[in-house]
Formats: structure tokens, C-alpha cells, sequence
């Protein structure tokens, strides 16, 4: 985000604010991304059945986000890796 936005954040949701400031991201998208950090972090910390079956109800939301083409390709990436090994698309 540095080399193409000029944004330079510290954490997962200094990044996610700073993306909503400078449009990367609408304000749902924003309020959703800093969602699915919070449940990242709850899934660390808690053994709850009921907060793990409330995540896990989330994740085709969060998919969905994180495979925004339009957010893509405005930072340059040409498609999303998965199951893949980053030094092989590097």
C-alpha cells in the first residue's frame, strides 16, 4: 500500500481505516474488514462454541470481501492467490 497509495499503517486495522480514507475501500467494506479482524482476534483468544459458530456464519461475507476485483486491481495485483505458495507468484 506504501509504493501505490503513499499509506504507511502498523497494524490490520490502521491499514483498513487509512484503505476507507482514501477510498480503496467503502465504508461498509471498512466496517465489515474491521469485523473479521475482531473475529480474527476472538478465534485466538476465546474456546467458545457459539462465538466460533458466529465466525464461522461469517466467513462467506468476509471471503467475498477479500476477493473484491476492484480492489485489486487498483493496488496492481492481476488475481487473488490461494492455496498457492507466495514465492511461486512472486
Amino acid at each position: 500500500m506504501y509504493d501505490v497509495e503513499g499509506v504507511d499503517a502498523g497494524s490490520p486495522k490502521g491499514v483498513i481505516r487509512s484503505c476507507r480514507e482514501i477510498h480503496l475501500l467503502k465504508d461498509e467494506d471498512a466496517v465489515l474488514a474491521l469485523e473479521m479482524v475482531n473475529d480474527r482476534n476472538l478465534t485466538v483468544h476465546t474456546y467458545n462454541e457459539e462465538v466460533a459458530i458466529k465466525i464461522y456464519k461469517n466467513l462467506p461475507l468476509y471471503n467475498n470481501l477479500l476477493d473484491n476485483k476492484q480492489i485489486m486491481e487498483r493496488l496492481g495485483i492481476k488475481k487473488c492467490v490461494s492455496n498457492q505458495n507466495l514465492d511461486e507468484v512472486v
